[in-house]
């Protein structure tokens, strides 16, 4: 698939596809979705709406016999913002909220506090880390990884 080259907004932004956002600027891809930035541009709306969905529907590697690995995303008890990530099969009690998935979903962070640009830079992390181990993480991996049905759960 050829992914379309953003030619709006910041220097961040500019010349780069939605899966290369997703990875260096969940927060402003979220907020761009939420403030309907990607309405009425033809194939870009699509693809920001398949983005959408699949950034918030990650399937969580799921090693053998270890059970059912959750994400469970901790939130900071003073800020409020997404303090980390663990993922794991067994019950967590914690002093500090937190939320309990069955997947990686990049827009806990926005939810949670729609500024917080480090929550998403740990999920991402966490995503790198998982999926991205020894790979590059450039354009053409960034927008493979979006295009592997395998990764999502539909």
């Amino acid at each position: 698939m050829s992914w379309s080259v953003i030619y709006f907004g910041s220097e961040e932004i500019k010349g780069k596809t939605l899966p290369q956002i997703i990875f260096s600027n969940t927060s402003w891809f979220f907020w761009a979705v939420e403030e309907g930035v990607f309405n009425n541009k033809g194939r870009l709306a699509e693809e920001a709406r398949e983005i959408n969905y699949k950034a918030r529907n990650i399937k969580i590697p799921q090693p053998q016999g270890k059970g059912k690995l959750l994400a469970s995303y901790f939130i900071h008890p003073h800020t409020h913002d997404l303090d980390h990530i663990v993922f794991t099969s067994e019950n967590i009690k914690k002093d500090i909220p937190f939320i309990v998935r069955d997947r990686i979903d990049l827009s806990v962070p926005f939810e949670i506090n729609c500024y917080d640009k480090k929550g998403g830079e740990i999920l991402i992390e966490a995503v790198k880390t998982l999926y991205f181990k020894d790979k590059s993480t450039t354009k053409t991996a960034f927008e493979d990884f979006f295009e592997n049905k395998d990764n999502f759960i539909f």
